[in-house]
C-alpha cells in the first residue's frame, strides 16, 4: 500500500501478515480514535480485522499473487477472486457496480507521464499546490516546505506564478527542464553498480527526504516495493561496458547453486528504451525461477557463431561448467547452428526487437543478502 507521495506505508502479505485470509481496515490516520480498540465490533467486521492508518486521504495498491506457471493459474484465479475492496459503509452488502464519470476537463487520451513531463512550470506548481491542500506532507518534509514558502509554494494555498516577483518567475520557468536534466544525469549513479547492474538496495519504497531518488523512480516506474519485499537490479551495460543493443546476442549464466537466493522467486525481464515490454513471436516477456530450466554442460566456444560479430561487438562465450543454467537474449531466429538443443533454447530464450533494449532482473521476497 502506497500513499500519494509513493511511500509504502503497509505491506500486508506473506512476509508480514502471512498467507491466511485476512480483513484490513484502511482509514485516515486520525479517524475515530475512540474506536481504535473496538472498530471491528462497531462496524460488524471480522474479529481479526487489522486497522491500517493511511498517511494521505487517497492511497493506492500494488497487488501481486505468485504463480508457478500455467498449471497454477486456476488456483491463482481463485485467490484473486477473493480480493475485495469495499467502502466501510458498504461492507457486508451486495457489491454494486462502480460508476465512472470522467471529468471533461481532464485529458484522458495523452498518457499521464507525457502530460507531467511536458507541463509548464506555472501549471505544474499550481497542480502541486492544489494537491498539497488534500495530501499533507510528511512530518520530515518541514525543511523543504520552509524553503518552498520563499518562492510562493505553501501548503493549503493556491499558486499563481503570475503573482510572483519577476526574478522568481524566471527562475521557476526553467525548473521543469532543469529537473529533467538533473534526473537524467543522476540515473546511472542512483544505485550501487556491480558488474554492469544498478543495485537499488536502499532508500526504495520509503524515501525519507531523498526527493531526487523518489522523483526518478516515479518517472522510471511509478511505485516500488520496499527492499524487504523486492529488489530491482537494472542492467546498464554488458561485460564490455556498452549498453545492451537488440541487434546483438547476450547470455546470462548462473553457475550451479548460484541462482539468486530469494524466498519467493526471481525473474529477468526485457524492456525497450521507453521502459515497456515488447511483443514477440514467443509471447514471452520474462524468464523466471519457476520455469523448467535444465542444467547443461557448456564449452568455451561461441554460442551463436552463425555470423561474424559486428565491429565493436564480440560473440558471447559460455564458461566450461557442469550444471549451469543459461539465459539467451537476442533478436535473431534464423540460426541453424545453435549450440543449445532446441528444447533448452526455447525454455531459456528471450526474444527482443532489433533495436535498443534494456534488461531488468527482479527478485521478489528476496534474501537480505541477494547477490
Amino acid at each position: 500500500m502506497l500513499d500519494m507521495w509513493t511511500d509504502v506505508f503497509a505491506s500486508p502479505g506473506w512476509r508480514t501478515t502471512g498467507t491466511k485470509a485476512g480483513t484490513f481496515l484502511v482509514a485516515p490516520a486520525n479517524w475515530r480514535p475512540d474506536l481504535r480498540e473496538r472498530f471491528a465490533e462497531e462496524f460488524k467486521l471480522p474479529k481479526d480485522t487489522q486497522r491500517i492508518d493511511a498517511p494521505t486521504p487517497y492511497v493506492w495498491l500494488i497487488g501481486r499473487t505468485k504463480t508457478d506457471g500455467p498449471p497454477d493459474y486456476d488456483a491463482v484465479r481463485k485467490i484473486q477472486a477473493g480480493y475485495k475492496v469495499t467502502l466501510l459503509s458498504e461492507y457486508g452488502k451486495t457489491p454494486r457496480q462502480v460508476e465512472f464519470k470522467p471529468d471533461p476537463s481532464v485529458d484522458m487520451k495523452t498518457p499521464p507521464k507525457t502530460q507531467v513531463d511536458t507541463m509548464t512550470a506555472g501549471v505544474y506548481f499550481a497542480n502541486a499546490a492544489e494537491l498539497l491542500k488534500l495530501h499533507p506532507p510528511h512530518v520530515t518534509d518541514e525543511p523543504i516546505i520552509a524553503q518552498m514558502k520563499k518562492i510562493g509554494i505553501e501548503p493549503g494555498k493556491s499558486f499563481d506564478i503570475g503573482k510572483l516577483d519577476p526574478t522568481v518567475q524566471r527562475a521557476l520557468e526553467t525548473a521543469p527542464q532543469d529537473g529533467q536534466k538533473l534526473m537524467g544525469w543522476k540515473l546511472p549513479t542512483l544505485a550501487r553498480v556491480a558488474n554492469g547492474w544498478a543495485m537499488n538496495t536502499d532508500t526504495v519504497g520509503v524515501y525519507g527526504n531523498y526527493y531526487l531518488k523518489r522523483a526518478i523512480l516515479a518517472q522510471q516506474g511509478l511505485g516500488a516495493n520496499v527492499v524487504e519485499d523486492a529488489i530491482y537490479p537494472l542492467n546498464l551495460a554488458d561485460d564490455t561496458g556498452k549498453p545492451l543493443d537488440g541487434a546483438n546476442k547476450y547470455t546470462i549464466t548462473f553457475e550451479k547453486g548460484a541462482t539468486p537466493p530469494v524466498n519467493a522467486f526471481w525473474s529477468i525481464t526485457l524492456y525497450d528504451q521507453d521502459g515497456f515490454q515488447v511483443g514477440n513471436v514467443l509471447n514471452r516477456f520474462a524468464v523466471s525461477s519457476w520455469m523448467p530450466f535444465k542444467p547443461m554442460r557448456m564449452f568455451a566456444r561461441p554460442l551463436f557463431p552463425e555470423r561474424e560479430p559486428r565491429q565493436g561487438t564480440r560473440s558471447q562465450l559460455a564458461s566450461r561448467t557442469e550444471g549451469a543454467i543459461q539465459r539467451r537474449c537476442d533478436c535473431c531466429a534464423k540460426s541453424k547452428r545453435m549450440t543449445l538443443a532446441p528444447s533448452v533454447r526455447e525454455a531459456s530464450w528471450l526474444r527482443v526487437p532489433c533495436r535498443g533494449s534494456r534488461s531488468g532482473n527482479r527478485g521478489r521476497a528476496n534474501h537480505p543478502h541477494w547477490f
